[in-house]
């Protein structure tokens, strides 16, 4: 059972036509992630619940989004609810504390913490110092 040039070109083919539906498979997923964390990233999302939504495996879209992002959903995230206090702080007067709680964090003290070890000075430092410039883009996914 040797297979011709044409049979073996034909499998070729077929692979190569699994290889790029799945890679735009997957960019469909990893673009639904993103939506969902940015249009609920202050309610109390988990990556379980992502996955649920998805109707995948939590531990296969993990590593999916590990893959092809290089961060982990869980940091992406938080990266994102960060990004979104940041804003708000320079463009609002909102407590910080009102600010942890609406960009999804549950303990203002973790809020702080996770600010601080991200872009090295607090909420209150961030707001209070005009001279301080921290990128107000998020950069896509995908």
């Amino acid at each position: 059972n040797a297979l011709t040039p044409v049979m073996c070109a034909e499998k070729e083919n077929a692979s190569n036509r699994l290889i790029q539906h799945t890679g735009t498979k997957n960019k469909r997923y990893l673009t639904m992630v993103s939506t969902i964390i940015h249009n609920s990233y202050y309610s109390d999302l988990k990556v379980e619940l992502i996955a649920d939504m998805l109707y995948l495996n939590r531990s296969y879209l993990s590593a999916l989004f590990k893959e092809h992002t290089g961060k982990s959903i869980k940091q992406y995230l938080l990266d994102y609810r960060l990004h979104k206090a940041q804003v708000l702080l320079r463009q609002t007067h909102l407590k910080i504390l009102d600010i942890a709680f609406k960009v999804g964090f549950k303990d203002p003290l973790y809020f702080t913490r996770a600010f601080k070890q991200r872009y090295g000075i607090t909420p209150t430092q961030y707001r209070n110092d005009s001279d301080v410039v921290i990128p107000t883009t998020f950069p896509t996914i995908i």
